[in-house]
């Protein structure tokens, strides 16, 4: 089984409550990043306080999707929808958005209880000869 979290981000209560009901994914695809207008398009922060936002929610969605996989417990996470880069004249809020690389987001990952999928573009993961391992 496989279980995409592209837009729509567990919480830990969120994670339990699925792996009860369901079991654990064979994978998962966990967001690490979220897509929203805050802190960048906020104009009542100064840009200090718009970088410090956005560290802050870097942190807390990397040290979720590591929180989400532990309760979870797939065989495999594969960090996923994850950056994005704003153009058409909103270049400028790019340097306020907040968000992790996905390098950040696999070295983020406790590799004890699962398996860290890595994949670049142009890149396959074969689930039906990683299960044959």
């Amino acid at each position: 089984t496989i279980l995409n979290c592209n837009d729509n981000a567990m919480n830990v209560k969120a994670a339990r409550a699925f792996r009860d009901r369901y079991g654990s994914p064979t994978v998962a695809q966990l967001n690490f990043n979220s897509a929203g207008p805050y802190p960048a398009c906020f104009r009542n922060l100064s840009p200090e306080e718009k970088i410090a936002e956005g560290e802050r929610l870097k942190r807390r969605h990397l040290v979720l999707m590591s929180q989400v996989a532990e309760v979870l417990k797939p065989a495999y996470v594969m960090p996923f929808a994850g950056s994005y880069k704003l153009g058409f004249g909103m270049e400028h809020l790019n340097p306020y958005l907040g968000l992790s690389t996905h390098d950040e987001a696999i070295g983020h990952l406790k590799h004890d209880h699962f398996e860290v999928v890595d994949l670049a573009e142009n890149e396959v993961f074969d689930l039906a000869a990683a299960s044959e391992l």
